[in-house]
């Protein structure tokens, strides 16, 4: 029973700061444009660590614009912003 109880303690030290990086990414994306938030929203819930962010946001970005709800000439800009607030649930 006890090695349960620590075992619980180590995977609730190692999620705490997970959660924390995704709070962080959320506040941070509360600022930016409609375009940012529409990549930062499709890109989120692929940003845990380990993961290659850059091309999980070229291939969001691609999507957007083929799909037409980003402009092509705001995207470039609009990956940008994103990604410095999806860097933040990479923590």
């Amino acid at each position: 029973m006890r090695i349960l109880w620590i075992a619980t303690c180590f995977l609730a030290l190692a999620v705490a700061p997970a959660v924390a990086g995704q709070t962080e990414a959320k506040e941070c994306a509360a600022g930016l444009d409609a375009n940012s938030q529409q990549i930062f929203n499709a890109v989120l819930p692929k940003a845990v660590p380990g993961a290659k962010l850059k091309g999980e946001l070229a291939s969001a970005t691609k999507e957007l614009v083929k799909s037409g709800k980003l402009p092509k000439a705001d995207a470039k800009a609009a990956a940008t912003s994103a990604a410095k607030c999806l860097k933040l649930a990479l923590k």
